[in-house]
């Protein structure tokens, strides 16, 4: 499968990200905070990005989070998904534009806890997770499912996959007992760049041909 180099991923995908502008967390609706440095989202459907900068903000059971553009964004704070919280139940995360991301954390961490989980992206050239920079990681403790089923799209002049997992920059991703499809051309299940990735019980199909 041929794969986009290493270094053209760092230099030209991360800009185009940031052309994406969500709403802050605090304006979305059906978020409360019950004191400074804590938010809830959910449950219900969300139509906006998540963003977190600060503090915790928890995504709770029965939730959906779809705005079309990137679900959910971190650069600092911890960004918890726990499908045990507030109203149990399956928690959601869809991205449908072009090099959007389910979760694209530049910073701070991300909490992916046991129970149904679905970060999912339609989008040509967007990757279900995606974590960047030292000191990152995104950790999911079991239940997740990742699926991705956009194909190739030119990102900063280069042919760029839709993958299920990256890890780049010296973050890190740790997965267990998850699953990962990706189906579109070109696609990768998971992907490391001067990364630590780390897969436990997991499952990966990929199904998409070369490009």
């Amino acid at each position: 499968m041929a794969r986009k180099p290493p270094a053209a991923v760092s230099d030209h995908r991360p800009t185009a990200r940031w052309r994406v502008v969500g709403l802050s967390a605090g304006l979305l609706p059906g978020l409360y905070a019950p004191h400074a440095g804590a938010q809830t989202v959910g449950p219900g459907t969300i139509t906006s990005t998540v963003n977190v900068s600060s503090g915790t903000t928890t995504i709770v059971g029965g939730t959906s989070v779809v705005p079309g553009g990137y679900a959910a964004r971190v650069t600092g704070g911890t960004l918890v998904v726990d499908p045990g919280a507030v109203a149990p139940g399956p928690i959601t995360l869809n991205a449908t534009a072009l090099n959007a991301n389910a979760i694209y954390a530049t910073g701070g961490t991300v909490d992916l806890r046991a129970g149904s989980a679905g970060l999912f992206t339609s989008g040509n050239a967007a990757d279900a997770l995606w974590t960047q920079n030292s000191g990152v990681s995104a950790t999911a403790a079991g239940g997740l499912g990742i699926r991705t089923t956009g194909s190739y799209g030119t990102v900063g002049g280069l042919p760029v996959g839709s993958y299920g997992a990256v890890a780049s920059s010296r973050s890190s991703i740790s997965l267990t007992n998850a699953t990962i499809l990706t189906e579109g051309q070109g696609a990768a299940a998971a992907y490391a760049i001067d990364s630590q990735l780390s897969l436990t019980g997991v499952s990966i199909e990929t199904r998409g041909a070369a490009y």
